[in-house]
């Protein structure tokens, strides 16, 4: 081989090399999400990946939070080919602000529907209901409450009432 041919040779490693690395982490968006296959398409700068899996805990413990479509994620390609690469969410934006910003707080947001977890509890939030768990109890606000088909909450009835200090029967529903 020539010194002029090693040269080349290496230049295109080099050429080879330096698009690997431009390639090993993309800020991308995600353009079209497969649910079914835990895959997606994100456009990173221009290149469009093809179906590649977003990071999910996988293991004894298994999460679901499927990407959505015009997310903002970060495309990690470790062999700098964007088609073997996994796709990393995150990063709030313009369109998709952050929820909340309260410390040593979790929140999860779809739509109207939020699960907020603290040190001292978890609330639910659905429309206009709100359930509260702590080390006090269970606190339900709004809504109806019931029970195997029944209604126990604050607007239900029993049955067999008698004034006095008799207990009464079963709720009615």
């Amino acid at each position: 081989m020539s010194f002029i041919d090693r040269i080349n040779q290496l230049e295109a490693i080099v050429n080879q090399l330096d698009r690997r690395q431009n390639n090993f982490l993309r800020e991308a968006v995600v353009t079209e999400v497969y649910e079914n296959e835990g895959m997606a398409k994100v456009d990173a700068q221009g290149v469009i990946s093809k179906k590649i899996p977003w990071l999910q805990r996988s293991g004894a413990i298994r999460e679901w939070t499927p990407v959505t479509k015009d997310e903002r994620v970060l495309l990690i390609s470790p062999t700098g080919e964007p088609g073997r690469g996994l796709i990393l969410p995150g990063g709030y934006t313009d369109q998709f602000p952050q929820p909340h910003d309260k410390g040593a707080e979790k929140l999860v947001q779809i739509d109207g529907v939020s699960i907020k977890q603290t040190g001292s509890g978890v609330t639910i939030t659905a429309g206009g209901v709100v359930v509260e768990i702590t080390s006090a109890g269970l606190t339900v606000t709004g809504g109806n409450v019931v029970h195997d088909g029944k209604n126990i909450g604050s607007t239900h009835k029993h049955l067999g009432v008698m004034p006095g200090v008799a207990l009464t029967g079963i709720p009615s529903g």
